[in-house]
């Protein structure tokens, strides 16, 4: 499986840095197919986020994706944003919705002093 990201290079860390602290996301009444598969990538990669294991937060990555997000990139965004908002602490809700012809999944987290989602998007081959 691989993951794919329909924004920029920083739409998986950008967004984390830009959520509001209240939004909500809507969710999808019924399961799309797949939607076991791309949760568990998905969590693993907010889990790999939080170890700081940043190899394996590339490792369902597309090859364009792989080539964009290097692992140092990755290391450096997220250390910006532990700067910025404290130590992870905890994945609060997750939501799966479809936007633009991929499914995202969003991940509400829990930061030291206050939220932010990591989104996951992946196309229509997952």
């Amino acid at each position: 499986m691989k993951t794919s990201f329909h924004f920029s290079v920083f739409v998986l860390l950008i967004s984390i840095l830009s959520s509001c602290a209240g939004q909500q996301d809507t969710k999808t009444s019924t399961p799309l197919p797949g939607a076991d598969i791309r949760e568990k990538v998905a969590a693993d990669i907010a889990t790999n986020f939080s170890t700081k294991n940043y190899s394996a937060v590339r490792k369902d990555f597309a090859k364009i994706m792989l080539d964009a997000l290097p692992e140092e990139k990755i290391k450096s965004v997220w250390e910006e944003l532990i700067a910025k908002m404290g130590e992870f602490q905890k994945v609060v809700s997750t939501n799966e919705v479809r936007e633009s012809g991929y499914t995202l999944v969003k991940k509400r987290c829990q930061f030291a002093s206050e939220n932010a989602t990591i989104q996951v998007t992946f196309n229509d081959e997952n």
